[in-house]
């Protein structure tokens, strides 16, 4: 399978962050990985933080493709969950970097953007309302998400359960 240039920048950053803080990785290092000039990757990313947001977007529109296939609303749920508690490590990393508030607000859009996808209008609301209930939505999932569900020995099931049960009472 054929990867594109700003996939394998991406996979590398990811993977650095397995092993070591945002603030210890440089563009230096990520190009040394891949094999690429500082000219590819400047031709691809503006900075280290663009690789970020990028890559959450890539991961965002997975997982809303991958929900959206879900056979109901707990196991689309679980995605999330599994996603966040896969990459604990990665989102713990980003978000103890000078650029949290950054990596914050890439996380909730990613969010917001998946969750426009899967989340259709519900019965009797305006577009703004729809829109509201987004943003609720997407800010209180990463709220949850990133307190919860990076947590060690976290039960996917019951977290899952639990939320898709706030989401049916709303």
């Amino acid at each position: 399978m054929r990867m594109d240039t700003k996939d394998i920048i991406a996979d590398a950053l990811l993977q650095r962050l397995r092993r070591e803080p945002l603030e210890n990785i440089t563009v230096t290092e990520l190009i040394r990985d891949c094999r690429f000039s500082r000219n590819v990757f400047y031709y691809h990313f503006r900075d280290l933080l663009d690789v970020v947001e990028w890559a959450c977007r890539r991961t965002a529109q997975s997982l809303a493709e991958q929900t959206l296939q879900a056979a109901d609303l707990r196991e689309a749920l679980r995605g999330f969950i599994d996603l966040f508690a896969d990459n604990a490590v990665i989102t713990r990393r980003l978000l103890e970097s000078p650029r949290c508030l950054a990596v914050e607000r890439i996380l909730y859009e990613a969010m917001e953007d998946c969750l426009c996808r899967i989340v259709p209008e519900r019965a009797g609301r305006d577009p703004v309302q729809t829109a509201l209930y987004i943003h609720l939505l997407a800010g209180g999932f990463l709220g949850v998400l990133l307190t919860n569900g990076t947590s060690p020995g976290l039960d996917r099931d019951d977290l899952a359960a639990r939320l898709e049960a706030l989401l049916r009472e709303a």
